[in-house]
């Protein structure tokens, strides 16, 4: 008789589990778990589980409070500014019939670079120093004079109201365009009282401000949640105060040409800033001095 390859297959375990289980098949044997032994192992699993969540959360605390300071230079010659198509209200915008630039790029005459914004991005709102932990809410003016938006680069905690001027005998229109806030538009006569802009929320990078009327004007905006930000003054220098110390601390350089800087130099040391990313742990009470470098390149 022929046997069909299921049964040869059926015909061969029965055969091994036999050679197996040996030749007395009266006899039946049974694994015997040992139940005191079982209870330890599981116990010892549940301490190591418990033992590695407790470690997953647990967050270094800081030792105390640091600075952070320095100056952005330009390392080259930077093409000279864009100049600006000055056509309505002349008289007030550009009184004398001087030339207006564009602001995009500010380099003094020995190259310090202005209007670098630098902010921490991960300081977590129990660590903050009470100068500048989140909820402050004095206002912040924004005023515009001759066409001109006077602060090119204007950091605010989102609970700051900002308050904007008209300090020109014409009208403005203040046009914002936040991503995580509301956007305002609105006119801004001349002479009138001041218009509060009020934001909720924190943005991730600096956001326009134009105005319709005079469409050269131009600034930029950022609300943070708390005050751990600067911008370069003239001289390219900028302060940090009260950073949490002995904790590492991630900042974002960015700068109105390129957005965020990336190729720079660090004290004679080259760096690359991903998306204008970079760290720092400082120590209690030090002072950190960063000379940053860029080179004309990366600005043009």
């Amino acid at each position: 008789m022929t046997y069909h390859q299921p049964r040869r297959t059926a015909v061969f375990l029965i055969v091994a589990m036999g050679a197996i289980c040996g030749c007395d098949s009266g006899k039946t044997y049974a694994p015997s778990a040992n139940l005191e032994r079982v209870k330890d192992i599981r116990a010892a699993f549940k301490t190591v589980s418990s033992d590695t969540q407790q470690a997953a959360v647990v967050v270094a605390n800081p030792t105390g409070f640091a600075t952070l300071r320095g100056v952005f230079r330009v390392d080259g010659d930077v093409p000279a500014a864009e100049l600006l198509v000055v056509n309505k209200d002349v008289e007030v915008c550009a009184p004398g019939g001087r030339s207006i630039v564009s602001e995009e790029v500010t380099v003094s005459d020995s190259g310090e670079l202005a209007n670098v914004l630098i902010y921490a991005t991960n300081v977590r709102d129990e660590w903050a120093h009470e100068a500048a932990r989140p909820g402050n809410t004095e206002p912040v003016s924004f005023d515009q004079k001759e066409c001109r938006f006077l602060t090119r680069v204007t950091a605010i905690q989102a609970t700051q109201p900002l308050q904007i001027f008209n300090s020109d005998s014409v009208g403005h229109n203040t046009k914002l365009a936040p991503r995580a806030n509301t956007p305002f538009d609105q006119t801004v006569p001349a002479g009138s009282q001041p218009l509060t802009y009020q934001a909720s929320a924190e943005e991730r990078e600096p956001f326009t401000v134009v105005c319709a009327i005079h469409p050269w004007m131009k600034a930029w905006l950022i609300t943070r949640k708390n005050s751990y930000f600067a911008v370069t003054a003239a001289d390219g220098s900028f302060e940090i105060p009260n950073l949490p110390a002995g904790v590492e601390l991630e900042f974002r350089a960015w700068q109105e040409r390129v957005k965020f800087l990336q190729n720079v130099t660090v004290n004679e040391n080259s760096e690359k800033w991903k998306k204008g990313k970079f760290t720092h742990t400082l120590e209690n009470d030090e002072v950190r001095e960063l000379t940053v470098v860029v080179a004309a390149s990366e600005l043009k």
